[in-house]
Formats: structure tokens, C-alpha cells, sequence
């Protein structure tokens, strides 16, 4: 994802920072766990902040296909390691490919093969956009923030969803609904001369989220 670590870690504080005191603030971490490692540690603050009372990690879903086919699990070895190990995973099956090759994770197969897990691989996992609908739809009115580092074809996906039988809203609505607010790790601010990875790695999707998307978003550039 060739990003800067700590403004994320910025943005995962002020994430934490509760509607009300001792209030933890519900949040659905949309991720591309497989590309740079620093994914692992974003899901790890996310738990240690979990772990403080600040934050109860409703979903995982990831937005990038792993040749590894273990990106799931991947997330599911971190999960279980800090005691959440039934945290839903959902995995997105027609999203762009981690860097448009087929070259495997440098990392996920190894998470997979070397700690304690139960998910299966990501083609068998529940879809990505079942998980967000599911989820949002669980929750209370405007209790829900999105974290999304990656390609954000998962969020286009979730605009353009209708009702079905884990909802009868749109997207649209479930977002303006259920979603306090959404953060992205994408772009760069002032803009750059070509795009930031996470918005390249799905163009049509990135400016779908930008324009289209009924809620409140913090960007979070790589600067």
C-alpha cells in the first residue's frame, strides 16, 4: 500500500475518541492486507485500542485479491492472537489484483501456515459486501465508522447495493443511516502528478467513493 505509518496511527487516535465518555467507538476496518505489512500493524493498534475499552472492531473486510489466497487469514491470525477470533471476515472476489500481478503476498501465506486460525481461504470466505450490509445493518442508527486502507472497491460496492434480505435499504441508505462518519488512506494532499496507490489500484472505484458517497469522509493522504 506504500503509505506513511504514522498519520495513520493519527488517525486511528482520533478514532478512538468516543461520542461519549467511556463510549468505544464501533469501527469496520476495510483493508488490503496483502500488499505492505503495514497493514498488520494498523489491525494490531486497532486491537490495542480495542484492548483499552476505546474501540470494539465490528467487521474486517479486505478490498485487494492475494494470489496467497490467505488474506483472510492473514487478518484472522491477528484477530485470534489478541483474543477476537470471531471477528467477521470478508473478502471482496472481483476486486482489483495487489499491484495488477500475480505474484503472492510476501507475508499472508506465512501468517497462514505459521499461527493459530480458522478461516478458510479468502474464494471461500463470505463476500466482502455481505459483511458490510450485515454489519451496518446490525447496528444502531449513526453508531458505525468505516476505516478503509486500500483500494476502495468494496465502499463503490456498497453504494451501488440494493436491498436484500440482510436489508431493506440501499446502500445509500444504510451509509446515511447507520455510518457516523468514513476515513480513507488515499490520495495525496496538495495533489500530486500521478495518483497515490491506494486510489490507482482501483481508479473508477476511488472517484465513485469521492463523489458519490452520502456521508461525511476524512482523507488521510500519504504525506
Amino acid at each position: 500500500m506504500m503509505k506513511c505509518f504514522s498519520p495513520l496511527l493519527i488517525g486511528f487516535i482520533l478514532l478512538a475518541t468516543p461520542l461519549q465518555a467511556g463510549e468505544p467507538v464501533s469501527i469496520i476496518f476495510d483493508t488490503d492486507m496483502a500488499s505492505d505489512c503495514d497493514d498488520i500493524a494498523a489491525l494490531t493498534v486497532l486491537h490495542a485500542l480495542a484492548d483499552a475499552g476505546e474501540a470494539n472492531i465490528l467487521a474486517v473486510t479486505t478490498n485487494t485479491k492475494d494470489a496467497s489466497n490467505a488474506s483472510a487469514a492473514a487478518c484472522d491470525v491477528i484477530n485470534t492472537f489478541f483474543g477476537r477470533p470471531n471477528i467477521p471476515i470478508g473478502t471482496d472476489k472481483d476486486g482489483k489484483k495487489w499491484y495488477w500481478r500475480d505474484t503472492p503476498s510476501s507475508y499472508t501465506g506465512l501468517l497462514r501456515d505459521q499461527f493459530p486460525h480458522d478461516c478458510p481461504p479468502d474464494s471461500e470466505c463470505p463476500d466482502a459486501l455481505t459483511v458490510l450490509r450485515k454489519t451496518l445493518a446490525s447496528q444502531p442508527d449513526g453508531s458505525v465508522v468505516i476505516c478503509s486502507v486500500g483500494a476502495l472497491s468494496n465502499l463503490a460496492d456498497l453504494i451501488e447495493s440494493t436491498a436484500d434480505d440482510l436489508s431493506p435499504l440501499t446502500g445509500r441508505e444504510l451509509i446515511q443511516q447507520k455510518v457516523r462518519w468514513t476515513v480513507i488512506m488515499g490520495g495525496g494532499f496538495p495533489r500530486t502528478s500521478a495518483p497515490e496507490t491506494n486510489i490507482r489500484l482501483d481508479v473508477v472505484a476511488a472517484a465513485e467513493v469521492a463523489t458519490e458517497w452520502p456521508g461525511p469522509i476524512l482523507w488521510q493522504g500519504f504525506e
